[in-house]
């Protein structure tokens, strides 16, 4: 879990619970702490993440055997994945909502999701000393920091994309590829989808843009193999999410190469 989420999880899980002991935090307690979250309108995503850091931090102290055991924390089933993905048309508006100088920093990311199909805190994380223009690939993975199940991958640059981060460092004052007045942005998501929701577009998260970047290139007959090395996933997770929106000869064809 990245730094910044455990910061953000510490936040909200310090004021709530304060200073109750580990005796303290019974099932019923951590569901009231869950219906307190979503009442300030937080999703259960956001919420597990929370229960997560607190579990982690009372394993680790059970470790140092300042606990004698670590209570049972509150199980919540992950929710399915999303299958919303941007139209064209939808992509226009969100775009032209954030024309304009004081919105570059979020046009830069928003359109590095779409093109590369990178996850947020990659693109966040992403400097200039990783994006090679003499061999025309990007580096999403940080130097020294060892990969998670969720991969950060090697991606090629399209000329699109090569005109956009040359434009982009031009005018860079800051070692990060997006940044907002010379410094590192740790958080866009509610810079997006305040732009989304007033380009008309509803049920807005930015992972939706690595979504459509997969969602685009499968229904444009681009294999599922290549689709999952672009976004860093194995064949067949990217095949039980995306194989659908193939091309009915497409899915024929794979349907032909599997069989016995």
């Amino acid at each position: 879990m990245r730094p910044d989420n455990i910061s953000l999880a510490i936040r909200y899980l310090k004021p709530f619970f304060g200073s109750t002991s580990a005796l303290g935090l019974t099932l019923e307690m951590q569901e009231a702490y869950r219906d307190h979250r979503r009442g300030l309108k937080a999703g259960d995503e956001s919420i597990r993440r929370d229960l997560s850091v607190l579990s982690a931090a009372l394993k680790r102290a059970v470790k140092r055997k300042k606990l004698a055991h670590c209570p049972p924390i509150l199980s919540m089933t992950p929710a399915p994945p999303r299958e919303r993905w941007l139209t064209r048309g939808e992509v226009a508006r969100l775009l032209w909502r954030m024309r304009g100088k004081r919105q570059a920093h979020v046009r830069l990311f928003t359109r590095l999701a779409l093109y590369t199909g990178a996850r947020t805190g990659a693109i966040l994380d992403l400097t200039w000393d990783r994006v090679n223009f003499e061999t025309g690939l990007i580096d999403f993975r940080v130097p020294g920091r060892p990969q998670t199940k969720k991969r950060r991958t090697v991606a090629p640059m399209t000329r699109k994309v090569r005109r956009m981060l040359l434009h982009a460092k031009k005018h860079s004052r800051s070692r990060y590829v997006v940044s907002w007045a010379g410094e590192k942005i740790d958080r866009v998501a509610k810079a997006c989808i305040t732009h989304a929701e007033a380009a008309g577009i509803k049920d807005f998260s930015p992972h939706i843009l690595r979504h459509t970047f997969a969602s685009w290139a499968v229904q444009r007959r681009v294999p599922i193999f290549t689709v999952g090395k672009a976004l860093g996933q194995t064949v067949a997770s990217t095949t039980e999410r995306y194989a659908k929106l193939a091309p009915d000869d497409v899915l024929e064809a794979m349907e032909r190469a599997q069989r016995k």
